[in-house]
């Protein structure tokens, strides 16, 4: 049985020890992995100012003007350092894989418990809390370190897009995080202008997304191949998060976003109402996440058919 007081010393004598400390999360990040990372280097930073921490990964568009830049290194780098990843718990999904050169390895998470990782000391997780960031605050608050208005920001925000403004996974703990989070000196209505802002490529692909969307018996499903969001002048990660657009349209119990990458493989991301578990669908095709929100990948988009038809035939 996991001991999270235990294992948050333990990650703070990693900490400790290693003077080369790298940050990343998953791939296609989304504004909690973003903000894990940079919450985590700062919080770093303001306990032990000697380190050497850097933030990886990329920044999705909705987020440029919210999140500073990510950090530039090389290969050289890796020897000799610690790794900790936020916002996963599946090391195939890590966004920068020359991390593999680092000594050891901390996992902060709030998806479903992966066994494969149980061998690690340094594996921290709150199963389906609203977002990373909210674990890494409890992380904070087992170990009493200090934390300062950036790293509040970041904890802030990674809150909110994950929750979706306090529309999914939200309790009294979650309010009263922020409630804290809040009280120190950061923009607030800076962040939620930005959340709000839209681009005008969004624009465009929301037009094609309310144009194009399918339904099957029970799922509501919408296929992007690489051609429509590169003629708008999009990356995939830019629409990812636009799946809420198929919410539970028409009282559909799955709403699925199937996404082509620049290599042909299809990002999926899948959705369902509270009483469903796509997180068991998720896995069934290799991938994995909560139970109400999940993705995985499809060698091609010939593959689409196969998981709505599963879907499909599921009871209930």
């Amino acid at each position: 049985m996991k001991n999270n007081l235990e294992i948050s010393k333990n990650i703070n004598e990693l900490i400790k020890k290693y003077d080369k400390i790298f940050i990343c999360g998953h791939i296609n990040p989304d504004g909690d992995c973003v903000s894990s990372v940079r919450a985590m280097k700062h919080l770093i930073l303001s306990n032990y100012p000697n380190k050497k921490v850097y933030a990886l990964g990329t920044i999705p568009i909705n987020l440029v003007n919210l999140a500073s830049k990510s950090d530039e290194i090389d290969e050289l780098d890796f020897k000799d350092s610690l790794l900790i990843l936020v916002d996963l718990n599946d090391l195939n999904r890590v966004e920068d894989k020359r991390l593999s050169l680092c000594k050891d390895l901390v996992v902060i998470d709030h998806h479903i418990f992966n066994k494969d990782l149980s061998y690690l000391k340094t594996y921290y997780y709150i199963e389906d809390a609203p977002s990373a960031t909210y674990v890494i605050y409890d992380l904070i608050k087992k170990l009493n370190l200090k934390i300062n208005e950036i790293v509040a920001y970041y904890l802030y925000i990674g809150l909110i897009t994950d929750s979706k403004r306090f529309l999914l996974s939200s309790n009294k703990e979650t309010f009263e995080v922020a409630k804290e989070l809040v009280n120190y000196n950061f923009d607030v209505n800076k962040i939620y202008n930005e959340i709000n802002r839209i681009d005008e490529k969004i624009i465009k692909f929301r037009v094609y997304t309310y144009t194009h969307y399918k339904f099957s018996k029970k799922v509501c499903f919408l296929v992007v191949n690489k051609e429509i969001y590169l003629s708008i002048g999009l990356k995939q990660n830019d629409i990812s998060e636009e799946i809420s657009l198929i919410n539970n349209l028409n009282y559909y119990p799955y709403w699925i976003f199937f996404l082509e990458n620049l290599d042909g493989k299809v990002r999926v991301e899948f959705r369902c109402i509270k009483t469903k578990n796509v997180e068991e669908i998720a896995r069934h095709f290799g991938g994995g996440g909560h139970k109400c929100a999940s993705g995985c990948t499809l060698n091609s988009l010939e593959e689409v058919t196969k998981v709505i038809d599963f879907i499909d035939n599921l009871e209930g």
